[in-house]
C-alpha cells in the first residue's frame, strides 16, 4: 500500500513541476509500445519459505491499446519480470509474467504526466528451453503506475514509467508437485520505451 502512495504522491510532484506544452499531443486512435528497466522483486510465502528481499532483475513490457479521448486510453500491458528459484540446490530463472488489463489517464491534455490503473492475470513459469526444474503457478493481480511521456513528434514519445505489480499466485508447483504455498509477490519496475499513437 505504501508503495502505491508513493506513486500518487510523485505524479502529483510531476505535474505540478511540468508545465504546459505549446499544443496539446497527438493522441488518438490505436496505440502501442514497449518498455525495457530494472525491476525489483518482492516475494513471500505462507509455508515461510521466502526469496531474497527486493531481488533486482530486468523488466520488458509490451503494451497495447485504444485511445478512448486524448486523456484517456485504455489497453493491455504484459510484463516479464525474472526470478530465480533454487531447488535441491539446482537454480532456476523463471518468470514472472503479468497481463493486466489498464486504463491510462493524462490529467492536463497538454502535457506528457499521465497516471494508470488495472487488474488481470499473473503467471509463473519457467525461463528455459529444457529447464531442470518445471516450475508452473497462475493467478491474479493489480498494477498502479505513473509515467511521463516525452512528446518526439507526431505519433511518437519516449515514455518513462514507474509501475507497482501485486500479485496473489497461491501454489506454485516444482516438477509436478507443491512447491511453494500461498506464493505472493510484488514488483516495482522503471522503464524507459517507445509509444507510437
Amino acid at each position: 500500500m505504501r508503495y502505491a502512495v508513493a506513486i500518487v504522491l510523485l505524479t502529483a510532484i510531476l505535474n505540478a513541476a511540468t508545465e504546459s506544452t505549446a499544443h496539446a499531443q497527438d493522441r488518438r486512435g490505436f496505440w502501442i509500445g514497449s518498455g525495457i528497466g530494472l525491476g525489483s522483486v518482492d516475494v513471500s510465502t505462507s509455508d515461510g519459505i521466502n526469496l531474497p528481499s527486493r531481488a533486482r532483475k530486468g523488466a520488458f513490457d509490451i503494451l497495447t491499446g485504444w485511445t478512448l479521448t486524448p486523456q484517456l486510453l485504455i489497453g493491455m500491458e504484459l510484463n516479464v519480470t525474472s526470478i530465480g528459484v533454487i531447488r535441491d540446490g539446482v537454480f532456476q530463472d523463471a518468470g514472472i509474467v503479468d497481463l493486466d488489463g489498464a486504463i491510462t489517464y493524462y490529467p492536463r491534455r497538454s502535457s506528457g504526466v499521465f497516471v494508470k490503473g488495472g487488474v488481470g492475470g499473473s503467471f509463473f513459469d519457467d525461463l528455459e528451453e529444457s529447464p531442470a526444474v518445471d516450475v508452473s503457478g497462475t493467478g491474479v493481480g493489480a498494477i498502479v503506475g505513473t509515467g511521463y511521456d516525452i512528446y518526439l513528434g507526431r505519433n511518437l514519445s519516449l515514455t518513462t514509467a514507474v509501475d507497482f505489480r501485486f500479485s496473489r499466485i497461491g501454489s506454485v508447483t516444482l516438477d509436478g508437485q507443491s512447491g511453494f504455498r500461498g506464493w505472493k509477490h510484488n514488483v516495482i519496475d522503471f522503464t524507459v520505451g517507445i509509444k507510437f499513437n
